[in-house]
């Protein structure tokens, strides 16, 4: 029997600009759930290391260079933060994990194993590369929580603020969210993060996939659609 079970586990993939942190935000606020940014996570868990830490020096390397984490780091730190969380919370969603084949079939056999494999949910939002730079070029987010203010129509008020509307933290514009760099993580996802799709096939388990091209609001409809 799973440990946790009746709690969930959603999971959002896509490219860069695809919505999966907006996303999670909407759905964990709804369904009283967490949203585990994974690179939030792993950029605290970094920040935390200790000077003479060689391993965290080189995931830092990794991640100024737009490169994706090293997964068996990120499988242990992600394993490790989301047993403590679900014994206090409803359940967790995820944007942009898993993130390799290698961290799918580390921590897929884990969520069953904690919620039961049909609490476990996975979608995979699509988006082209144009519109993922076209997205977050011009993207802002808060400096604390990395809430996003997107790029998007029915933002425009939101762009003209100078902090965020939801912890009151100044927002910013990241030197990663340049066109270059965003073109390069893209590139990055279809390496590393889009193989997932087959490999999922492959072990039985089933993407729903979403246009990520469609207002957030029709995608949070969607999402929730197949949810329900």
């Amino acid at each position: 029997m799973a440990q946790y079970s009746g709690k969930k586990i959603i999971s959002l993939i896509g490219p860069i600009g695809s919505g999966k942190g907006t996303q999670a935000d909407k759905l964990a606020e709804e369904l009283n759930m967490h949203h585990f940014d994974t690179s939030r996570v792993l950029r605290k868990f970094l920040a935390a290391a200790l000077p003479d830490d060689q391993e965290a020096r080189k995931e830092k390397e990794l991640y100024q260079a737009g490169e994706l984490l090293s997964p068996p780091f990120v499988c242990r730190v992600l394993l490790g933060e989301i047993r403590v969380l679900l014994a206090d919370i409803n359940g967790v969603v995820f944007s942009g994990s898993p993130r390799t084949v290698y961290e799918f079939e580390c921590e897929l056999p884990a969520f069953d194993e904690l919620v039961g494999a049909e609490n476990v949910h996975l979608f995979y939002i699509e988006l082209s590369k144009e519109e993922a730079i076209k997205r977050n070029s011009a993207r802002l987010v808060c400096e604390k929580n990395r809430h996003p203010i997107p790029n998007l129509p029915g933002y425009e008020e939101a762009r003209k603020l100078m902090v965020c509307p939801k912890d009151g933290s100044r927002l910013i514009k990241r030197s990663l969210d340049s066109a270059e760099m965003i073109a390069k993580r893209y590139d990055v996802y279809l390496r590393d993060t889009k193989p997932i799709l087959d490999k999922a096939k492959e072990l039985g388990y089933k993407f729903i996939e979403i246009n990520g091209d469609q207002t957030i609001e029709k995608v949070h409809e969607d999402i929730r659609m197949h949810l329900s």
